[in-house]
């Protein structure tokens, strides 16, 4: 299992933006910051949608137009801890909340990085194709 302390991860910053230390754009190298915006990408990317890596992505964006049951929010959990468990070892999922309210898929996933003592939440809001984060 990989260790943070050993996550080697450079990112970019996301909006990109131009950065007078880095140049066309401005970087990351802390791993805590790393982590969490590769689980937010992760959670964000749809499968099919990373070059060479068509299994990549939890693709919570899509569950907006599934069918509003039981059965949804259980494929939601599947995405949530599968594609955390293979590709963010790190990464533990501690509970994932998904509501429907109206037109509005939420989304709440706890989580915790053992190797730095982290708990943290992911907080999405899906809408009419658009995904925010709170």
């Amino acid at each position: 299992m990989a260790k943070t302390r050993n996550y080697k991860s450079i990112g970019v910053k996301l909006p990109l933006a131009y950065s007078e230390e880095f140049g066309p754009y401005s970087m990351f190298t802390d791993p805590l910051k790393a982590l969490k915006q590769d689980f937010k990408n992760l959670m964000l990317t749809n499968p099919g949608e990373r070059v060479m890596n068509s299994d990549f992505g939890a693709g919570l964006g899509h569950f907006l137009f599934e069918n509003k049951t039981n059965e949804t929010i259980d494929n939601i959990n599947a995405a949530v801890y599968g594609q955390t468990a293979k590709y963010l070892p790190p990464i533990q999922v501690l509970n994932v909340d998904a509501v429907f309210v109206g037109n509005l898929l939420r989304i709440q996933i706890k989580y915790f990085i053992p190797d730095l003592g982290l708990a943290d939440t992911l907080d999405l809001n899906i809408k009419d194709n658009n995904i925010g984060t709170i």
